[in-house]
C-alpha cells in the first residue's frame, strides 16, 4: 500500500485534480469546495490512523481506497492495486436556533421546541432545494438549540455558521435582562461578518433593534392566520415571486423596514396555528369575529417551504 497525500486548500481538499469525483460519489463522498472557504483554511489533514478515532471536531476525514489507475498524475511509488487516500468531507452547514419562547403543549410535544419546528423547515426546504452537492437534508444540516429566555448561555461563534432567532408571545421591545441580552448577542453576530443571521418575526424585530431601527406596536393590529404579503423589489428578487402567502401570527413589527422581510412564520404548520388561536381565543386576546375569520384561512396554501428555501440559499451564498 502506499499514502497518496493530497494537500488541504483553503476550499477544502484539492482533490478534483488528482482523483475521479464519479468513483467518489458512488461511495458517498463529494469532492467540492466547502460552502465559505475560512471554514477549511489553515487545516491539515489528520493522519489516516486518526481517522477512524473519534472525531473532536465538526469536520469529519475518512479513510477511502482508490485504483491507482484513476489517480492522475499516478503515483511515483510501486503500483499496488489500491492506495489509502485521506480525505476530507465538505463540512455541514451549522445553524444555531436561539428558542425565545416555548411551544404550547401538542406542539412542544411532537416538536421538542422551536428549535425542532425549525429543524423540521429546514430539512424539508433543503429537500425542496435539490441540491444535494451543496446541502444533503440528513448529513449536512447541524442544528443546535438554545433556550435563551430561561439561560444566559450563547454559541461560540467559531462553532456555527449562523443563528436564526426564533418566534416569540413576548415584546420584541421591552426592556428586560434576557432580550437584552439576545440584542447584545445579535451585534455580535453582525460585527462577526461571517456568521449569518435570520430573524423570524420576534426574532426579525429583534434585529432590528440590534440595527438601530425602531420596533413597536403594528397600528393594523393583529396579523393572524395564512396571509398575502406584498413584497418589495428586494423581496421579489430573494423569494423569486411577487407575492407570499405567509402565515402569520403577530401584533408587532419592524416599523422601518428592513431589506430582508421575516415577520412571517415559515416554520408554522396548520395544526401549530389551530393550537395558537384556540388557546389565545380562550384567554381573550381574540375576539369570536377574529378567531371564525382566522381559522377559516388556517388551511389555506402558504409559501413556509419556499421562504426556508430562500433561508438555506441565503446561508450558502458565499
Amino acid at each position: 500500500m502506499s499514502l497518496i497525500k493530497l494537500k488541504c486548500a483553503a476550499g477544502g481538499v484539492n482533490a478534483d485534480k488528482l482523483c475521479n469525483p464519479p468513483v467518489f460519489n458512488r461511495g458517498g463522498i463529494d469532492f467540492v469546495n466547502s460552502r465559505k472557504g475560512n471554514r477549511t483554511q489553515n487545516r491539515q489533514l489528520r493522519h489516516p490512523a486518526e481517522a477512524c478515532e473519534e472525531r473532536k471536531t465538526s469536520y469529519p476525514y475518512y479513510i477511502v481506497r482508490i485504483p491507482l489507475e484513476l489517480i492522475t498524475p499516478p503515483s511515483p511509488a510501486a503500483v499496488p492495486v489500491t492506495a489509502t487516500v485521506t480525505v476530507a468531507m465538505r463540512p455541514p452547514l451549522r445553524i444555531a436556533v436561539l428558542e425565545t419562547d416555548t411551544p404550547l403543549e401538542n406542539t412542544n410535544k411532537k416538536y421538542g421546541g422551536y428549535g425542532g419546528v425549525f429543524e423540521a423547515l429546514l430539512k424539508t426546504s433543503a429537500a425542496a432545494l435539490s441540491q444535494p452537492d451543496k446541502l444533503d437534508p440528513e448529513r449536512d444540516l447541524q442544528i443546535s438549540k438554545w433556550d435563551v429566555v430561561n439561560g444566559d448561555q450563547y454559541p461560540d461563534l467559531e462553532d456555527i455558521d449562523a443563528i436564526l432567532i426564533t418566534g416569540s408571545r413576548h415584546n420584541s421591545f421591552e426592556d428586560i435582562p434576557w432580550i437584552n441580552r439576545l440584542v447584545e448577542f445579535t451585534q455580535k453576530v453582525h460585527a462577526h461578518h461571517r456568521v449569518r443571521i435570520i430573524g423570524v418575526c420576534f426574532g426579525h424585530q429583534i434585529v432590528g433593534r440590534a440595527l438601530g431601527v425602531k420596533v413597536g406596536r403594528n397600528d393594523e393590529g393583529w396579523e393572524i392566520s395564512v396571509c398575502d404579503m406584498e413584497l418589495t423589489e428586494n423581496g421579489k428578487e430573494l423569494f423569486q415571486r411577487d407575492k407570499l402567502l405567509s402565515t402569520r401570527c403577530h401584533a408587532s413589527r419592524v416599523l422601518t423596514p428592513l431589506r430582508r422581510p421575516g415577520n412571517g412564520h415559515p416554520e408554522f404548520t396548520d395544526e401549530i396555528v389551530e393550537e395558537i388561536l384556540d388557546s389565545r381565543y380562550k384567554n381573550g386576546v381574540f375576539t369570536e369575529d377574529e378567531y371564525k375569520e382566522a381559522m377559516s384561512r388556517v388551511k389555506n396554501h402558504h409559501d413556509g417551504v419556499a421562504v426556508g428555501v430562500a433561508f438555506l440559499k441565503f446561508l450558502l451564498d458565499e
